[in-house]
């Protein structure tokens, strides 16, 4: 199964947020996770502004967060690929 992981999603999972562990059976099960080429900079600023600007989370667990983050990606799309489903039989999911 192939699986876009949006930002806030992978967000989610990085930060182990309650409503992530929904999200743990489609990531593990995934062959192929791909993200939009907008996905780095996205969780870049969900980390910075949402959680580092709160106080939440200092600088270096911040990065280690944004690391994790970009090694659940196995490829970065230039084209948009967020819809609620792939085309009918491509096996696609996208994880929001």
């Amino acid at each position: 199964m192939r699986l876009v992981l949006d930002a806030s999603a992978a967000v989610r999972l990085v930060m182990c947020v309650e409503t992530a562990e929904r999200l743990l059976g489609p990531v593990s099960v995934a062959t192929v996770v791909i993200a939009p080429s907008l996905y780095a900079g996205e969780v870049a600023n969900t980390l910075k502004w949402e959680y580092g600007r709160a106080g939440r989370l200092e600088a270096k667990a911040a990065l280690e967060r944004y690391q994790e983050a970009i090694d659940l990606i196995d490829d970065f799309t230039p084209r948009p690929v967020a819809r609620d489903r792939g085309p009918r039989g491509s096996g696609t999911v996208v994880a929001r």
